[in-house]
Protein backbone atom coordinates (compact mmCIF):
# COMPACT_ATOMS: atom_id res chain seq x y z
CA UNK A 1 0.00 0.00 0.00
CA UNK A 2 3.48 2.29 0.95
CA UNK A 3 5.22 3.41 -1.65
CA UNK A 4 9.17 2.71 -0.27
CA UNK A 5 12.08 3.80 -2.02
CA UNK A 6 13.87 0.85 -0.91
CA UNK A 7 12.86 -2.73 -1.13
CA UNK A 8 12.68 -4.58 2.02
CA UNK A 9 15.57 -7.05 1.84
CA UNK A 10 17.95 -3.51 1.56
CA UNK A 11 16.36 -2.15 4.76
CA UNK A 12 17.02 -5.81 6.68
CA UNK A 13 20.29 -5.91 5.49
CA UNK A 14 21.24 -2.51 6.97
CA UNK A 15 19.30 -3.31 10.12
CA UNK A 16 21.68 -6.49 10.41
CA UNK A 17 24.74 -4.45 9.52
CA UNK A 18 24.55 -1.91 12.16
CA UNK A 19 23.29 -4.95 14.61
CA UNK A 20 26.32 -6.21 13.92
CA UNK A 21 28.32 -3.68 14.18
CA UNK A 22 27.29 -2.84 17.98
CA UNK A 23 27.11 -6.36 18.89
CA UNK A 24 24.12 -7.04 18.75
CA UNK A 25 23.02 -4.22 21.31
CA UNK A 26 20.23 -2.51 19.37
CA UNK A 27 17.03 -2.46 20.76
CA UNK A 28 17.42 0.94 22.59
CA UNK A 29 14.51 2.43 23.32
CA UNK A 30 13.33 3.64 20.00
CA UNK A 31 10.58 1.05 19.44
CA UNK A 32 9.34 1.29 22.90
CA UNK A 33 8.65 5.23 22.25
CA UNK A 34 6.61 3.62 19.83
CA UNK A 35 4.53 1.36 21.95
CA UNK A 36 2.22 4.07 23.13
CA UNK A 37 0.82 4.77 19.80
CA UNK A 38 0.67 0.81 18.69
CA UNK A 39 -1.08 -0.11 21.24
CA UNK A 40 -3.77 2.82 21.42
CA UNK A 41 -4.35 2.38 17.50
CA UNK A 42 -8.14 1.81 17.38
CA UNK A 43 -7.27 0.43 13.77
CA UNK A 44 -5.14 -2.29 14.93
CA UNK A 45 -7.37 -5.50 15.72
CA UNK A 46 -6.50 -7.08 18.68
CA UNK A 47 -5.40 -10.30 17.28
CA UNK A 48 -3.07 -8.09 14.77
CA UNK A 49 -0.99 -6.48 17.41
CA UNK A 50 1.90 -8.05 17.95
CA UNK A 51 2.52 -8.89 14.46
CA UNK A 52 2.03 -5.09 13.84
CA UNK A 53 4.56 -4.10 16.29
CA UNK A 54 7.21 -7.06 15.35
CA UNK A 55 7.18 -5.76 11.88
CA UNK A 56 7.51 -1.63 12.85
CA UNK A 57 10.48 -3.12 15.03
CA UNK A 58 12.12 -4.66 12.68
CA UNK A 59 12.24 -1.60 10.42
CA UNK A 60 14.91 -0.43 12.65
CA UNK A 61 16.04 -2.84 15.14
CA UNK A 62 17.46 -6.45 14.15
CA UNK A 63 17.30 -7.35 17.84
CA UNK A 64 13.93 -9.45 18.43
CA UNK A 65 13.64 -7.71 22.21
CA UNK A 66 13.16 -4.61 20.16
CA UNK A 67 10.10 -5.84 19.49
CA UNK A 68 8.76 -5.02 22.65
CA UNK A 69 5.87 -7.23 22.59
CA UNK A 70 5.32 -7.45 25.81
CA UNK A 71 4.89 -3.61 26.22
CA UNK A 72 2.46 -3.16 23.30
CA UNK A 73 -0.19 -5.67 24.72
CA UNK A 74 -0.29 -5.17 28.09
CA UNK A 75 -0.68 -0.97 27.42
CA UNK A 76 -3.32 -2.42 24.68
CA UNK A 77 -5.18 -4.27 27.17
CA UNK A 78 -4.67 -1.02 30.01
CA UNK A 79 -6.42 0.68 27.65
CA UNK A 80 -9.75 -1.98 27.43
CA UNK A 81 -9.71 -3.92 30.25
CA UNK A 82 -11.56 -2.24 33.77
CA UNK A 83 -8.12 -3.30 35.84
CA UNK A 84 -4.61 -3.32 35.93
CA UNK A 85 -4.87 -7.19 37.25
CA UNK A 86 -7.29 -8.33 34.48
CA UNK A 87 -5.05 -6.17 31.99
CA UNK A 88 -1.68 -8.20 32.68
CA UNK A 89 -3.97 -11.47 32.93
CA UNK A 90 -5.03 -10.74 29.53
CA UNK A 91 -1.59 -9.75 28.12
CA UNK A 92 0.19 -12.67 29.58
CA UNK A 93 -2.11 -15.00 28.81
CA UNK A 94 -0.84 -14.34 24.50
CA UNK A 95 0.64 -17.39 23.57
CA UNK A 96 2.83 -15.39 21.16
CA UNK A 97 4.09 -13.64 24.09
CA UNK A 98 4.78 -16.17 26.19
CA UNK A 99 6.96 -17.71 23.31
CA UNK A 100 9.27 -14.43 23.22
Amino acid sequence: RENFRFQQSTIDEIVKLAHNKYDGHTARCSPAQHSYSLAFCQYINDDDLFNCTMLEAKLTHYSPIAGQTVLNVVLHYVSISDNTAQANAKAFSEEKVLIC
